[in-house]
């Protein structure tokens, strides 16, 4: 085992406790997704907070799998969705992360889109790029001609991760992909003039190579070596690509996972790792409903399974989406809905989505014996029924069924298995590659923690997490979580409430920016992930209403380093020469991105502060600020 692994290490000093019921928590994140406007359903892929129009206000991005992303700008009292702004025209294709960056290094932000490879067969969609042609305060972006050893659309890219040049004067791109054979990872180098757009790729890269990369890798020096490394998901695991100058073979983090954060949570200076796991299908039959609307997944576990469920509603009719997503590489593929069978005649709707209503689906099929799905009203019992037979190639049926009034669920014959019980878990930095796990009491689960993002929600001088979770297919979604630090080894739990609109669907990512006046970070979650039940959901803003310290907001400017400074160096003491915190711009940026705006809570710390920056270039300089609130540093 390598020095640096720790999947196969037990716990030790636990510090870390859940929040008793008695005390109340610092942090109060409050719900105000009504600032988001009407409330816009949608698969989701990725988000983004950054400043499109340049007001110095964070925007949101949120990538809609399959469709144009929702743009919503932020015009200091609410936002205003100005999706038209990447795309005027609705475009069908797929996408997922949406990275933004200064590539062509004119002082604003231009968009590099993650195309995809329609999980591993057909043509896929291309990698896409946007430049930024806007004049101040406005927004005009341009798609670019991307040429073909860029575009990749055969490539499973999941996201083009922005990394700093070794001039640090200009932004690379790393491509990070699901594995598929002659399709590796790769390395771009940026070679973007003001005229074109040009990447040229690094195939001698030590990381161009074949990964299972769910696009939520990190690159960072994590032994302060001065070089970078890469901390990715590879599959369901955590492993650690050190620099090959490091002389240290890759790091096995932890197994069973599924995110991963890197963040200074003690203040030493050295980046140490936060590891969400995932508990991963259970294999049960599973089927969850609220007052609208449930969703179901039903296996196939022998050869004569009887799984049925039934329910009353309010309502005439139901609306259904049996749209089931079956990769066409299988030998058995759901087309029309030649397998839906309706009420007493078993007859075939014309497709897969409709809405039934109960004259419609009336009476008991005589026979349910072939392959299919059977769906029926009875009036006798004022009863809805779904019944499925399984084909001999295909194995699970996937749904949602909508109408008002859901009550009285009953299912028959389902197989119910309890999912893995997993822990999420702190890598804390010792230098030198090695880290030393700490457990997290409370943090047990039988979900997958899918993401999570790092900022000081209340302003204390520690790094804080807001992690988000969701159940196996047809489960409930899980509740977001909050981890409170309370010095870099301790931690309390906190839960916060699930809305009830969200039940149904899957959370996919969180993300912080300042959507308000406040130095308090605020929060965007998305509630979409994947396929077929559980997508379409509803974003959600949570606005910090904590009763906190003052903190200082930092944006820095480069002139001989790249101009959002990106991989800049922060270190915040104060006038004791105590550190208040170390930051790197543009950590995490992966298929979510956090605000460029640099954050140091003050907790009780006394001024003036002292703000040490190492330029992306390996220029350093010093800074003195005198006052809390946002200071924009340019680099002398």
């Amino acid at each position: 085992m390598a020095s640096g692994d720790l999947a196969g290490l037990a716990c030790i000093e636990a510090e870390s406790f859940a929040m008793p019921a008695e005390e109340a928590p610092s942090i109060f994140l409050q719900d105000h997704s009504a600032l988001l406007g009407e409330e816009a359903r949608t698969k989701t892929f990725s988000i983004a907070v950054a400043d499109l129009n340049s007001d110095s206000r964070d925007d949101i991005v949120v990538g809609a799998h399959g469709e144009n992303p929702i743009v919503y700008i932020n015009d200091g009292k609410a936002f205003v969705d100005r999706s038209e702004v990447l795309f005027p025209k609705p475009t069908r294709i797929d996408r997922h992360g949406y990275t933004f960056a200064d590539l062509d290094n004119d002082g604003d932000l231009d968009v590099a889109i993650a195309g995809g490879g329609s999980d591993g067969v057909g043509k896929g969609s291309p990698n896409i790029f946007l430049r930024n042609k806007s004049a101040s305060n406005g927004m005009e972006f341009s798609r670019e001609q991307v040429p073909d050893n860029l575009a990749l659309p055969r490539s499973r890219t999941r996201t083009l991760i922005p990394v700093v040049a070794k001039s640090g004067a200009a932004v690379d791109l790393y491509l990070a992909a699901l594995s598929r054979s002659d399709y590796p990872n790769r390395l771009f180098r940026n070679n973007v003039t003001a005229d074109k757009f040009s990447f040229s790729s690094a195939d001698d890269h030590p990381l161009t190579r074949e990964l299972e990369d769910h696009g939520r890798g990190v690159f960072a020096d994590f032994d302060n070596d001065g070089r970078r490394d890469y901390l990715t998901v590879n599959g369901r695991s955590i492993d650690l690509y050190w620099h090959p100058d490091s002389g240290r073979a890759m790091s096995k983090l932890a197994n069973k996972a599924y995110s991963v954060k890197a963040a200074d949570f003690n203040n030493d200076g050295l980046l140490d790792i936060f590891v969400g796991r995932s508990a991963g299908p259970s294999g049960s039959d599973v089927v969850t409903n609220d007052a609208n609307g449930l969703i179901f997944v039903v296996r196939k576990h022998g050869d004569d399974d009887d799984n049925l469920i039934s329910f009353k509603t309010s309502s005439d009719s139901v609306a259904v989406d049996f749209m089931q997503h079956v990769r066409a590489t299988e030998s058995f593929k759901l087309g029309g809905a030649e397998d839906i069978y309706i009420g007493a005649s078993a007859y075939n709707p014309r497709r897969r989505k409709f809405t039934l209503s109960k004259d419609a689906a009336s009476g008991v099929p005589e026979d349910t014996d072939f392959p299919g799905i059977y769906l029926w009203y009875e009036p006798g019992t004022s009863r809805w029924y779904l019944k499925w037979r399984f084909y001999d190639s295909l194995d699970i049926y996937k749904g949602v069924l909508s109408a008002g009034g859901i009550t009285e669920l009953e299912t028959s014959e389902f197989v119910r298995k309890q999912p893995r019980e997993v822990e999420d878990y702190i890598a804390i930095n010792q230098g030198n590659g090695i880290f030393r796990r700490i457990c997290l009491d409370g943090l047990e689960h039988r979900q997958s923690t899918v993401a999570t993002t790092v900022a000081d929600l209340n302003n204390d001088g520690w790094l804080d997490i807001l992690g988000v979770r969701h159940g196996e297919q047809g489960a409930e979604n899980g509740r977001p979580f909050i981890l409170e630090n309370h010095g870099g080894t301790t931690f309390t739990l906190q839960e916060l409430p699930l809305r009830d609109r969200d039940r149904l669907h899957r959370a996919d990512i969180v993300a912080h920016g300042f959507f308000d006046d406040d130095d308090l970070p605020d929060a965007v979650i998305t509630n979409g992930y994947g396929q077929i039940p559980g997508t379409f959901g509803v974003t959600q803003l949570l606005l910090n209403r904590s009763s906190a310290h003052e903190a200082v907001r930092i944006l820095l400017r480069g002139t001989t380093a790249n101009s959002y400074a990106l991989g800049a160096s922060l270190t915040l003491r104060d006038a004791r020469g105590r550190v208040l915190g170390y930051r790197v711009v543009g950590l995490n940026t992966n298929i979510s991105q956090d605000t460029f705006w640099q954050h140091f809570g003050l907790g009780e710390s006394i001024g003036p502060w002292e703000l040490a920056v190492e330029w992306p270039d390996g220029k350093r300089t010093r800074h003195t600020l005198r006052d809390p609130g946002k200071h924009y540093i340019e680099q002398p």
